[in-house]
């Protein structure tokens, strides 16, 4: 782990939070689990009927080497997909992937731009 380097404060001034606090959250950072995937694409036969979420009929798996179910997946949809409606903002993690949720089947493939997933403390 790397060490904590205090920068030069303005004015001499303690800093609002001491070395060791800081040392701590540095300690923490670095050994935080966070995986980032970019462009997966989503095929239209990748949905399944789904009863999860009431409002979300359809489940789809996304494959994701390194991903566990204690990883906590965040997940930025285009503009246009984010935008339709049709894609729940829940987003579940599996030993292997994540799942989307949707209203509907889309209409063709989609594309996820960045999935990311930190590994969760249990």
């Amino acid at each position: 782990m790397s060490a904590y380097v205090s920068p030069t404060w303005v004015n001499n001034a303690e800093p609002a939070i001491s070395a060791t606090r800081m040392q701590g959250i540095t300690d923490t950072l670095e050994n935080t689990q966070v995986l980032k995937f970019s462009n997966k694409s989503v095929l239209i036969s990748d949905w399944i009927s789904d009863t999860t979420y009431p409002d979300y009929n359809y489940r789809a798996s996304v494959a994701l080497v390194g991903i566990t179910s204690d990883h906590i997946p965040m997940v930025i949809f285009s503009s246009e997909d984010a935008s339709s409606g049709n894609y729940s903002s829940i987003v579940a993690s599996y030993s292997g992937g994540v799942y989307l949720y949707a209203k509907d089947i889309p209409s063709s493939s989609i594309i996820i731009q960045t999935i990311i997933c930190i590994k969760g403390v249990v």
